[in-house]
């Protein structure tokens, strides 16, 4: 279920199967801004699996009330997970053709859902892929992460390389 935030008149209770697929199609009924929303949640699900954050259940994901209507809601409850292996990487939620898999063919195979093209959807992977690289060691140092815990993230964010390869 997704969490409906600001306007406590009306709850957002939609079917859902508990994959990505199914909440871009909610995204889509729901939203005041259905495009922008639904590419958000393909940004949203690709940085979960760049991140190693597998725990994006349906609850970490959520509508605001706004003036114009519903909107996604920022994302929130992002857990990196280091030491994970690329080879096992998968996310919670299904997404593509090979259910939870995190590969770029996965990413992509089901773009449409998220109302994007194919080469959209690998332009918005590429322009992640740039953007995490770049920054975030930066900002885990400045966010106090310990050196000795570094090392470990470096792994995690190694997964980084094998999009970018793609």
């Amino acid at each position: 279920m997704f969490a409906a935030i600001g306007y406590p008149k009306k709850v957002i209770k939609p079917q859902v199967d508990g994959s990505y697929l199914a909440m871009a199609t909610t995204v889509g009924s729901v939203s005041q801004s259905p495009q922008a929303d639904q590419q958000e949640l393909f940004r949203r699900m690709v940085f979960n699996a760049m991140v190693g954050n597998d725990d994006d259940h349906l609850r970490n994901h959520g509508f605001n009330w706004t003036p114009r209507g519903w909107r996604l809601s920022p994302l929130f409850d992002v857990v990196p997970r280091p030491f994970r292996d690329i080879e096992d990487r998968r996310l919670n939620q299904g997404f593509g053709d090979q259910g939870n898999l995190c590969t770029v063919e996965n990413f992509l195979s089901r773009s449409e859902v998220f109302a994007l093209s194919r080469q959209e959807a690998q332009h918005l992977l590429n322009e992640m892929v740039a953007s995490i690289r770049t920054h975030w060691m930066r900002i885990f140092k400045d966010s106090g992460v310990p050196d000795d815990d570094m090392e470990g993230f470096r792994a995690t964010f190694s997964i980084v390389q094998v999009f970018s390869r793609s």
